[in-house]
């Protein structure tokens, strides 16, 4: 018994170390040197925050032997020994010498790798510094191989240097790593990616300083997009997932504007930033200088990155939300962790509030199993077989895709008709099948008997067939929605007799059809004619309903309004969430043409401010389900010249062709449309106008967004409003274009390509100026004035191509019509990525 208890604790104990990722702590010791709040040194290092610790910088000497740049702060003022002895605080902490550096240069490299009694002395006192002073390995800062003056055999000599250092250090166990330039450009020149990787245990990536000052504009330090396409090109180049450590600059580039009014991502600068009362460098700003300034902050949730500004000065920077959605992407890639640059610029003071913010968030992100702790006993095998299977769970839980479906949809006209054979069942995790009503006496019934019933359509029958083509599904019937109201709800919920009779009714309904669960959706407790006891007897309704669903294994879900305003007065939310499997959030319908003016249907900082409503008001993270729409509102704008969000208008928009209602479109309606179409990068949402007309919707790009949330917020997974409104038949593209980038996202497998088309898939592109109102360039699935439909004359293919002779036009090609589009002003078409990009980003023939 004893060797059976042994072996399984390594079994489940392997589930958590074999979770654990880098967090790679460079610190830059000349922090010592700075003055006030802005002075670091060793005592405010918080160890437990790292698995890494790298001590900068090291230097080399025309021989090739490393030397001390700062002797009496080394060895006279004793960092190196008081940082070594933080293995005290925490005994798995590594700590690292990392010789090189911007300021280093590259030319003593170039000289010391190209020649080999300079690498054995480079070496030898690798050897003797880390054996004296008891580091854990070496970090190989060199800027940049066959750069900066060094040569084109750079890039073999490096590789040859790498496998001596690593022969000579494998004896005593010396960890190797390297900090390389993140670019595809930068890298090529520089890097046998995949030989290198050989001779490492890692590969910190930096990247950051994707913009400055000397761009002649503003820029982002580390914008999402960047950020990806670096990792992307390591990785396709050879370098393994669990080698790469993805950088994370704990400070901003700064910029003087040439005009304070201009103060956009993509305006011009004059020159670099004021310098920063700690870190006293123009053109550079530590976070904990940022956090302080009290300056007009943006987040840019098209670029995932914040700026911030006042007067003339322009920073951009990373904050805990960018961190986030960089950490999701590293977990995403299976990356070995991430890296900061560096310690003494996050705000380790906690002056802003608490003290390491970014390093927290990296930490909360990819360190989740050191709040893990054990204090039981293991008092039997199956105690301990019970903690294996509850890390098990953890590791493979799995986000729910929620798919609500209007089943009214059958009677739309032409390609709006949907019905079950227009499912794929391996799309969902949850069919939603809507909605079903009760009578006043509270019964549970159909709403539509012949299109639900088998001596009619047979919908019901038809979609719990779907479950033999994905036996995991789970189909739920709901009941309610805006149309039922809320006054039955409220009467039945309140008395006694009637919840007894909606409970037996429903299991009666469930069972007798082979549904899952139940979804009630209660269009809301407390108003639109209810009284303010919904509150209470809701929980008392949910409470009974799971008492009796509980014996047959029957889900349990609501759908809930989404704002503070609406939640506060008609949910009790801890309470409620006790009762329930998942709380589907409706997080849109956030603005409508009843506002009297234009407005986004889901603005991702007002997705995020519901979301954190409901956690900060006791609702657990894996029972909250993000809700997405598949449609848009719509408006007719009182002067079309206006056409920004939070102009005037006059009322709803036209009626769409499929869904024939005033004020709201379907996706599948918008994508065909080939209106000028703008992505606002600060709400993170399209929008598109033609004439009077304008709709704001979610596409692609913005649900990637919202995906992220789920993922930043550790939410359960998220649902749509609803799958017949997506570009279910593919007209626009691929099928499903906003379901699949639903799965995409969560990393599930889908097949078909990206969308194309009005509403199609926007990447994450520059900024233009603004004019009337702030809007981006145009980007392919919307451009500046398609001109609605043209000859079928070179359009042999799908897809968007150049214009011949002139770069900053593009044309898109859908079922052999031709659509042309002119790019925002000053940038060109891009035929490898497909956006409207800067000139200097693109190979232009002409």
């Amino acid at each position: 018994m004893g060797k059976l208890l042994a072996l399984l604790a390594v079994l489940c104990l392997s589930q958590v170390i074999g979770a654990e990722r880098i967090v790679n702590c460079y610190w830059g010791t000349w922090a010592n040197y700075r003055s006030g709040n802005g002075k670091f040194d060793v005592s405010n290092i918080d160890s437990g925050l790292c698995t890494h610790l790298s001590y900068s910088f090291f230097g080399i000497n025309d021989n090739g032997e490393i030397q001390s740049l700062d002797t009496w702060l080394d060895y006279d003022l004793g960092f190196i020994n008081q940082a070594v002895s933080l293995k005290n605080h925490n005994s798995n902490l590594k700590v690292l010498a990392v010789v090189g550096g911007w300021n280093e240069g590259s030319t003593k490299y170039s000289s010391m790798a190209g020649d080999w009694y300079k690498r054995q002395n480079f070496i030898n006192s690798a050897l003797n510094l880390l054996r004296n002073h008891g580091f854990d390995g070496l970090d190989l800062d060199w800027e940049y191989p066959n750069q900066r003056g060094g040569n084109w055999n750079d890039r073999a000599n490096f590789v040859t240097l790498l496998r001596e250092i690593k022969e000579a250090f494998a004896p005593y166990g010396y960890e190797l790593g390297i900090a390389v330039g993140a670019g595809e450009s930068l890298a090529t020149a520089s890097y046998e990616i995949a030989n290198i990787a050989q001779h490492v245990n890692f590969i910190n990536v930096m990247t950051y300083d994707f913009a400055m000052a000397s761009d002649g504009q503003t820029g982002f330090n580390a914008p999402q997009w960047a950020v990806e396409n670096a990792i992307n090109f390591w990785l396709s180049q050879g370098a393994p997932a669990n080698k790469l450590v993805l950088g994370v600059g704990t400070y901003g580039r700064s910029f003087q504007l040439s005009d304070s009014s201009q103060n956009w991502p993509g305006a011009p600068c004059r020159g670099e930033g004021s310098a920063g009362s700690y870190t006293g460098s123009t053109g550079y700003l530590g976070y904990n200088e940022i956090c302080q300034n009290n300056w007009h902050t943006v987040f840019d949730y098209g670029n995932a990155a914040p700026y911030a500004y006042s007067g003339d000065q322009w920073v951009s920077f990373d904050n805990v939300l960018s961190v986030q959605y960089k950490m999701d992407f590293a977990l995403s890639k299976g990356l070995a962790g991430a890296m900061i640059w560096s310690l003494e610029t996050d705000d380790y003071r906690g002056l802003c509030g608490q003290s390491y913010p970014l390093l927290r968030t990296i930490n909360e992100k990819l360190r989740w199993y050191t709040t893990l702790t054990c204090r039981m006993k293991l008092v039997s095998i199956w105690a301990l077989a019970a903690l294996c299977l509850c890390l098990g769970q953890v590791a493979s839980s799995e986000k729910l895709l929620n798919c609500y479906w209007g089943t009214w949809a059958n009677y739309r006209p032409g390609d709006g008709k949907f019905t079950p054979s227009d499912i794929d069942p391996s799309l969902c995790t949850h069919i939603s099948y809507t909605f079903f009503g009760i009578s006043d006496a509270g019964e549970f019934k159909s709403l539509d008997t012949w299109l639900d019933m088998d001596d009619g359509l047979g919908f019901i029958s038809q979609t719990i067939a779907l479950k033999q083509r994905n036996p995991n599904l789970k189909i739920l019937a709901v009941v309610g929605g805006w149309n039922e109201g809320s006054t039955k709800y409220s009467a039945m919920a309140a008395d006694p007799a009637k919840r007894a009779t909606f409970v037996s009714t429903s299991l009666a309904f469930i069972q007798q059809y082979g549904f899952d669960g139940l979804d009630l959706d209660w269009e809301y407790p407390g108003q639109r004619g209810g009284s303010e006891a919904d509150r209470e007897n809701f929980v008392t309704l949910l409470r009974e309903i799971k008492e009796t669903y509980d014996q047959y294994g029957l889900e349990l879900g609501i759908a809930v309004g989404a704002s503070e305003k609406s939640a506060s007065i008609s949910y009790d939310i801890p309470a409620i969430s006790q009762h329930l499997t998942f709380i589907n959030v409706m997080t849109y319908d956030f603005h409508m043409a009843l506002d009297g003016y234009l407005g986004l249907n889901a603005p991702l900082p007002e997705v995020a401010e519901s979301i954190d409503y409901w956690l900060s008001h006791g609702a657990p993270a894996e029972k909250l389900i993000l809700g997405i729409g598949f449609y848009g509102h719509s408006y007719q704008m009182s002067d079309s010249s206006q056409n920004w969000p939070g102009a005037a208008c006059i009322g709803p928009g036209t009626a769409g062709i499929y869904t024939r209602e005033n004020g709201f479109m379907g996706y599948h309606e918008i994508c065909l449309n080939n209106w000028q179409t703008v992505f606002d990068q600060e709400n993170g949402a399209p929008y598109a106008f033609q004439g009077d007309q304008w709709i704001g919707y979610d596409n692609p790009e913005s649900i990637q967004l919202k995906m992220q949330l789920v993922e930043s917020r550790k939410l359960g997974g998220a649902m749509m409003w609803s799958i017949e409104t997506d570009d279910f038949r593919g007209l626009c593209g691929e099928s499903y274009p906003l379901l699949k980038t639903m799965n995409r996202a969560l990393g599930k497998e889908v097949s078909g390509g990206g969308g194309s088309g009005g509403g199609g898939s926007v990447t994450a592109a520059p900024t233009a100026a603004p004019t009337a109102a702030p809007t981006p360039a145009p980007t392919p699935g919307g451009g500046s004035g398609g001109n609605g439909g043209g000859s079928s004359g070179d359009c042999s293919a799908d897809g968007h191509f150049q214009w011949e002779g002139d770069c900053s036009k593009y044309f898109q090609c859908a079922g052999g019509v031709r659509f042309d589009f002119q790019c925002g002003e000053g940038l060109y078409f891009s035929t490898a990525t497909n956006i409207c990009d800067w000139p200097a980003n693109v190979d232009c023939p002409y």
